[in-house]
């Protein structure tokens, strides 16, 4: 079975989930999102997660735009994959 870690898949989805909060009304790019498991949260606190608790954590809409920024840049194309 083909590996998809460490390609950048986890970062894409993210952001694809921020430009839909960009474009909500009253979202303004805030993500909150509970992990299921305490190792991916080093992974989001990496890409500017805030930690609420043991397994809550949260975008701002500053954090969320720079994820957007590195993961697709051309807003939300995906291509070569």
């Amino acid at each position: 079975m083909k590996s998809f870690q460490r390609k950048g898949f986890g970062g894409m989805l993210l952001a694809i989930v921020m430009i839909d909060s960009f474009d909500r009304k009253f979202a303004d790019g805030f993500v909150d999102l509970i992990s299921k498991t305490t190792g991916v949260q080093q992974f989001y606190q990496h890409l500017g997660a805030r930690l609420i608790s043991s397994s809550h954590l949260y975008f701002d809409n500053e954090a969320s735009q720079k994820v957007i920024d590195q993961y697709l840049p051309e807003g939300g194309v995906i291509d070569g994959y």
